[in-house]
């Protein structure tokens, strides 16, 4: 298994501009600035916990991605121990599937060859004092065994 953690506020993914390109006309989707850098950021981090002599995985994969959103500043106390204790869940804007897009993107090529391979995904998102996204990567191969 591997086990990551990224840091700071989950950035949800946006929708591409699309262009295209004067030679051959393709249309090309382009990532709005933030997401691009969220993205570039959390690459960096997945290969600082992989390294750089990491063998790319290709098979079928299970991975988890828990999404701890902040806490609003502005609740009272009461509603920030609602938050904390999970009573009180995250479900305003940022659909949980537009979080793990970008973590998702993130690892092909740094922990994968192609999001592809990921067979099973589970995702979840709390909130916390502590924004951040936990990620598990499992080999399925490696779950099925008794």
């Amino acid at each position: 298994m591997i086990r990551m953690v990224i840091m700071g506020n989950v950035q949800s993914q946006l929708r591409p501009t699309i262009s295209t390109t004067q030679a051959d006309k393709k249309a090309v989707a382009i990532d709005p600035p933030k997401c691009r850098e969220y993205k570039r950021m959390t690459s960096k981090v997945m290969k600082n916990y992989v390294g750089d002599d990491f063998e790319l995985l290709d098979e079928p994969l299970r991975v988890e991605i828990d999404i701890y959103r902040e806490i609003p500043k502005s609740w009272t106390a009461k509603k920030h121990k609602q938050a904390v204790d999970r009573e009180i869940y995250p479900t305003s804007k940022n659909d949980i599937d537009n979080l793990s897009k970008p973590i998702m993107d993130s690892a092909t090529g740094v922990v994968w060859k192609d999001d592809g391979c990921v067979v099973e995904l589970e995702s979840k998102k709390v909130y916390s004092d502590f924004p951040r996204a936990e990620i598990r990567i499992y080999k399925i191969s490696e779950l099925t065994k008794s």
